[in-house]
């Protein structure tokens, strides 16, 4: 008997649970890094409106760039 209908089922639905975990952490950090630049209190408030303007127009990209060179200052 042949059972390849069943491992495919099983590797599209690994699949599927692999992406909502990365979409679920890729979200997760977009969050984070919102919060932080709304609640930094090293911004000054003009800093705080440009990194928060970035980060929800650019989504995750502007959330990576905000954690990797907003945060240091």
């Amino acid at each position: 008997m042949n059972d390849n209908g069943a491992g495919a089922l099983f590797a599209g639905g690994g699949i599927m649970l692999v992406m909502g975990l990365i979409s679920l952490a890729i979200l997760a950090c977009w969050v984070w890094a919102l919060v932080d630049a709304i609640k930094n209190p090293r911004l000054t408030d003009n800093e705080r409106l440009i990194w928060i303007i970035v980060i929800l127009l650019t989504g995750c990209l502007g959330a990576l760039i905000y954690l990797i060179v907003g945060r240091k200052k």
